[in-house]
């Protein structure tokens, strides 16, 4: 049996993680290298007016899963932002980011319930 503090830790690291991720990528939409920039205009199709409303969800969800109290909203929106963005990915076939993003949303509530 694994101690429940020791649990209740790595689940509140994790949790850590997962909000540098989303509040990491935020950043580089706000901060728009050119490389971000050609990926987000040409190969994903996404006009560059929508980079700042997604970077603004982003930070918002993964300041709101923090919480305890909207930990829950956070965990929806972050879900909701993910399921978007394996949607809009898996149109233009880019497969690892869909991984990926399934793989954050499976911890994202794998933690959720730990804590």
């Amino acid at each position: 049996m694994i101690d429940p503090v020791i649990l209740q830790t790595v689940a509140w690291a994790a949790s850590l993680c997962v909000a540098l991720m989303a509040i990491g990528s935020a950043a580089m939409k706000l901060w728009n290298p050119p490389a971000m920039n050609a990926k987000w205009n040409q190969q994903l199709g996404m006009p560059d007016s929508l980079r700042v409303w997604a970077a603004g969800v982003e930070i918002a969800a993964a300041v709101l899963f923090l919480f305890p109290r909207t930990a829950m909203v956070g965990a929806i929106l972050l879900t909701a932002y993910l399921g978007g963005a394996i949607a809009l990915h898996a149109r233009v076939k880019a497969f690892p980011f869909v991984v990926y993003a399934s793989v954050i949303i499976g911890l994202i509530w794998a933690v959720l319930s730990v804590r």
